[in-house]
């Protein structure tokens, strides 16, 4: 990532919002937008309470990266006691490999290529890191133990 890779999606957050799930008071699901706020233009401190606000965001960011390694995906979709290795493929049901892109965003899909692997880091050797790729390569990509707790 490079500074203006940030600041156009800073940019994006700000004008157009992002979609966020939600639940009304009958329980019924939706979804809304929410927007980063940068601050009242018109208010004598509207550019201090924006840059505030995103020095906080990188600043979460950075914990949650540094805490539980969020730059890769954690793997939490428990099925029969353990977590399947092969949640790298896709969580709760999806697959990542036939997810595409909306219409208007499609410019920025790839091509799917059935050969690449690939593997999380190691965080602190108590969760097998994630690692994927085609099932000549991984037949069964086994699980690791899972600790309610």
């Amino acid at each position: 990532y490079a500074f203006m890779d940030f600041i156009n999606a800073l940019r994006s957050m700000a004008e157009e919002g992002y979609v966020v799930p939600k639940v009304d008071a009958a329980g019924n699901q939706f979804q809304d937008r929410n927007v980063f706020y940068l601050g009242n233009q018109a208010s004598d401190n509207g550019a201090a309470v924006g840059l505030i606000n995103v020095a906080v965001f990188l600043s979460q960011a950075l914990a949650e990266s540094i805490a539980v390694g969020s730059c890769d995906e954690l793997n939490t979709d428990v099925v029969d006691g353990f977590l399947p290795i092969s949640n790298s493929c896709g969580q709760y049901g999806r697959n990542y490999q036939n997810m595409y892109c909306a219409d208007a965003e499609r410019f920025m899909e790839c091509a799917v290529d059935g050969g690449m692997m690939i593997r999380a880091r190691e965080r602190n050797g108590d969760v097998t890191p994630f690692y994927c790729g085609p099932k000549s390569v991984y037949e069964f990509t086994g699980t690791a133990n899972y600790v309610n707790g």
